[in-house]
């Protein structure tokens, strides 16, 4: 089929030396038998769908907190789910940010560019 449709697309962009006409581009995709082939594939704009889960800051904000609650220090990676993707480090990012501005927690950056979080309540 890819062969087929190359050909295709290759004689109506180059094969008349003028713009074709719609009925002259469905006559070839006919001839051709490729509607048929193209008319199999699902329209995506139609059929797919993507769902988001709503990530809360001030749910990340409680995540972080407990997870400082046994450890005092975290790396920032450590509190990440890959399944939310950089969405999802935006709003970890923010609630880290929104945790240092109200004093919880540090934010501490080493020689190899790792945010860490640290605890402020038992200083």
């Amino acid at each position: 089929m890819d062969i087929k449709i190359v050909n295709t697309v290759e004689a109506l962009l180059f094969g008349a030396g003028r713009p074709l006409r719609l009925s002259e581009i469905r006559g070839l995709l006919e001839s051709d038998g490729l509607i048929a082939e193209l008319s199999d594939i699902p329209d995506l704009k139609l059929s797919h769908q993507i769902d988001f889960e709503e990530l809360s800051t001030q749910e990340r904000i409680q995540i972080i907190l407990d997870i400082l609650s046994r450890r005092n220090v975290i790396s920032f990676s450590k509190t990440l789910r890959k399944s939310e993707g950089r969405h999802g480090v935006v709003v970890t990012f923010l609630a880290s940010l929104e945790l240092a501005k109200d004093g919880h927690v540090e934010l501490i950056q080493n020689k190899t560019e790792e945010m860490f979080l640290k605890s402020l309540r038992g200083a």
